[in-house]
Formats: C-alpha cells, sequence, structure tokens
C-alpha cells in the first residue's frame, strides 16, 4: 500500500508544556474513542515545511515529541494498516449528503472527498461506485485522511484528539491490522442443472434472506476456469456496472432514484456459462462469492447476514445418467438420479428441433429409471430434455437415435 501525506482545511492546536516544549496527541478512528489508531507514523513540521520530529502511535493511539522549540508547526500522518472496507454504502451515503437527506460529522465528509477536490459531490459517488470497485482504481485522495492539525508552542491547551479515516469509509469502524482473515461466502445449491460437455447454462445468483428485496449491491465473484467459460454477465438493475478480469467479476449497482419502483428482488446477477468437463466438484458449484460482496437493503444499510444460492452443475456424461438402449427401435430406458423428488417432463425433439413428443414423468429422490416408448417415432436422430416442473430447470439433454 502506498504511504501518502494528506492534508485537509481542519486547524486546531495539540500542545502541553510541562518545564519544556512538547507536542502529543492521540489519533482516533473518526474520533471514536473506541477505535485508536495504532502504527501510524506521525510527523511534526516547523513553519518551513522541514521534519521537527518523528513518532509513533502506541496501542492507545497515543503519540508525543519531546524538546519542541518555540514556533508553529503541522503535524502530518502516513500509515501501512489497511484499515476498513470501502462498499457501495459509502457511495449511498455521499448521495444522501448531496441530497441533503442525513448529515454527517466532519471526519465522514473528509473520508467522503476521495477524489481530493475540496468538496463532495457526485464525482466522489461515481468514483466510489464505479472507479473504485469495479475498476479498481486508487483514490485521488490516497489511502488514508487524517484532519489536518497545526499546533504551537503558546498554546496551552493540552493533548487533543485527531481524527483519522480509510478515505471513502463513512461507517467509521476499524479494522485495525487488516490482517484478519475473512472466508468466501458459502453458495447453497438450489438444485442442480444437468448439462453436457460444450452446453450453455444459465446460473442465477440469488440472495438467500427472509427479505430477498434490496436497493443496491457489491459483488465480487470468481469461477474455476478450468470447469466453465464464462460466456455473458447480466448484474440486476438498470445501469449496474461490472468488469471480468480473469476469473474474478466485480459487479455494483445502487438505486439512485431511492424509489420503491427501482427495488430489486432475489436475483443478484446471472452467468452464462459453457460446461468445458464432465468432471466437476460433488456440489457442482463453480463460482465462489468473495468476502468483500455486501448487499443494501431496502432501508440503505448493508445487510449483516448474507447467504446466496446457485444452481449446481452435474454433466449428463457420467455414469449417473444413461439411455439405452441406443439406438432403440420400440422403448428406451432413461436412468439419471435426483437430489429430491420432483414432478418431470421429458421432451423429445427431432433433428430440426421440432417438439415430436412431451411425457410427463413422477421422479422420485435417488437414482431410477424410466421407461419410455418410442415405437410412434420415425427413425431418424432425436435429443431428449428432461426438466423440472416446477423449478423449469434442465435435468438432462441426452441424444437418442432411433432405428
Amino acid at each position: 500500500m502506498k504511504r501518502l501525506l494528506f492534508t485537509v482545511a481542519f486547524s486546531m492546536s495539540a500542545f502541553l508544556l510541562v518545564g519544556q516544549h512538547y507536542v502529543d496527541g492521540t489519533l482516533l478512528y473518526h474520533q471514536k474513542s473506541e477505535y485508536p489508531i495504532p502504527e501510524v507514523e506521525a510527523t511534526l513540521y516547523d513553519a518551513s515545511g522541514n521534519v521537527a520530529g518523528v513518532a509513533t502511535t502506541d496501542v492507545n493511539g497515543y503519540f508525543s515529541f519531546d524538546n519542541v522549540p518555540e514556533g508553529v508547526y503541522q503535524l502530518g500522518f502516513e500509515t501501512n494498516l489497511e484499515g476498513a472496507t470501502v462498499g457501495i454504502n459509502d457511495a449511498l451515503n455521499v448521495l444522501y449528503h448531496i441530497l441533503g437527506i442525513r448529515s454527517f460529522t466532519p471526519m465522514q465528509l473528509i473520508a467522503m472527498d476521495v477524489t481530493a477536490d475540496g468538496q463532495v459531490n457526485m464525482a466522489d459517488f461515481n468514483f466510489i461506485l464505479i472507479q473504485y470497485f469495479i475498476f479498481g482504481r486508487d483514490f485521488p485522495a490516497g489511502d488514508w485522511v487524517f484532519e489536518d492539525v497545526e499546533v504551537s508552542t503558546s498554546s496551552r491547551e493540552g493533548a487533543i484528539t485527531i481524527g483519522g479515516s480509510r478515505t471513502g469509509d463513512t461507517e467509521g469502524i476499524l479494522v485495525p491490522t487488516g490482517r484478519d482473515v475473512f472466508m468466501p461466502y458459502q453458495i447453497e445449491n438450489a438444485g442442480f442443472a444437468y448439462v453436457a460437455k460444450g452446453d450453455l447454462i444459465h446460473l442465477p445468483l440469488n440472495l438467500k434472506a427472509v427479505n430477498q428485496e434490496f436497493m443496491g449491491y457489491g459483488l465480487v465473484v470468481t469461477f474455476d476456469p478450468s470447469l466453465v467459460e464464462l460466456v455473458n454477465v447480466e448484474p440486476a438493475g438498470a445501469d449496474a456496472q461490472f468488469s471480468v478480469k480473469g476469473n474474478e467479476v466485480r459487479m455494483s449497482w445502487l438505486n439512485t432514484a431511492l424509489d420503491r419502483e427501482n427495488i430489486q428482488q432475489e436475483t443478484l446477477a446471472t452467468f452464462t456459462v459453457r460446461l468445458l468437463t464432465d468432471k466437476l466438484p460433488a456440489d457442482g458449484n463453480a463460482f465462489v462469492v468473495q468476502p468483500e460482496s455486501h448487499v443494501i437493503n431496502t432501508s440503505g444499510e448493508k445487510m449483516t447476514y448474507l447467504s446466496f444460492e446457485m444452481p449446481g452443475i452435474k454433466s449428463t456424461n457420467t455414469n449417473s445418467f444413461a439411455v439405452y438402449p441406443n439406438p432403440a427401435t420400440d422403448f428406451a430406458k432413461l436412468s439419471f438420479e435426483l437430489e429430491d423428488a420432483a414432478m418431470l417432463e421429458l421432451y423429445i425433439t427431432n433433428a430440426a428441433g421440432q417438439l415430436v413428443d412431451q411425457i410427463q414423468l413422477n421422479g422420485i429422490k435417488g437414482l431410477q429409471t424410466k421407461q419410455i416408448s418410442v415405437a410412434a417415432l420415425p427413425v431418424g436422430h432425436y435429443q431428449l430434455v428432461l426438466i423440472n416442473s416446477k423449478s423449469k430447470q434442465t435435468l438432462v439433454k441426452q441424444k437418442l437415435l432411433i432405428h
């Protein structure tokens, strides 16, 4: 992480005189006493801009400079700490400020000015929502911002608190070290989709929650390129943004109109993929939702607990599925496995793609065999498509020759 010195138009004195001049203070995250900022290098600059002293904040955020000559000084701060995560909720707070919907503290406003132009406006909103989250651009203001402090040895006010923030963070909850390990979100299976190697399949990523309505999100989703080829991404929400870099997909969207008509439900994004292999993991899942992902509820707040679901993928070119005899004459047997009992529909199409027969089947949980009559079908090539009647998910696709 790059280390930068920040100056923001905010002035106060920090000084205590006990027999000799010295300067001290306490650095707090968003001026909150419960979040002292350790491991920050504090630098004291004299009126000519020369370094007059360097100190490091302790675990309580405290720093001090001894034997300071009389004069006026500036304090600057640098740190390598990771700090808090900046998300789409921070862009929403910028929008709230612009529209005058909510009030924010001076430290929050300093953090909001990610473009470092001295004001909070739509440029900051767009930078967080798109440039930062989607394309990974650094904030022009740098990684951290601190209140600019002027100290004078003529003051007798004593040690003071100074605010700092991870640039863009409007919530003000410090993750001190940035070394905490966050596990990716587990994607639960919403049934299984059965496809053959080389086939395309649409996989919706759904929000699994009591209330599945949302007004914004920031998603980072990765996929296993040895299992699937990503063909298309369709994020939810008008004007949603996304980028694909390698095996990582980044998406963001916010209901900027702040109205009910733009509230989204359940489906966050739909991925179209091509199956590259018959060797799939047991859960059939090729996607992972990374821990920096978040969803904004209809109240404009980050959802505390997130759970996602997506159809698992199973290949029809495995031993768990078979059509025999193939070629067939009077009948064919269809062998397959279901995770749960379900009503099924079997579509039979000819070589021209025309539907020639439709059969309803009662599927039971586990491995099973269903016999169908093909005696009335002319000699030729056909395709069998087995679909879950309720979810409309394709379970099986298999070619059949009738002679």
